[in-house]
């Protein structure tokens, strides 16, 4: 049997998804691989009480999970710096 793929699409603020292209680049990455590993997350219950139980958007919780790694990037600078 043959993979079938489709293509997805939906609609988001052009600010935001020219701010999560550029963001996925900066990781060596890109929007798809991204999304689509979002997706197999989502499917396996890695974001579980991430989106349903506090009634956040996927949007909401992408823009958390940004935030978080932010603050991890900037706490690794400041150890690795100080060590």
């Amino acid at each position: 049997m043959a993979d079938e793929t489709i293509l997805a699409t939906f609609k988001i603020d052009k600010d935001t998804w020219h701010q999560f292209k550029a963001r996925a680049k900066s990781r060596n990455s890109n929007a798809s691989a991204v999304l689509k590993s979002l997706v197999y997350d989502y499917l396996d219950g890695k974001l579980d009480g991430l989106v349903e139980s506090q009634g956040e958007t996927l949007a909401d919780a992408i823009a958390a999970l940004s935030e978080q790694v932010k603050d991890l990037d900037r706490r690794l600078g400041k150890s690795s710096v100080a060590a």
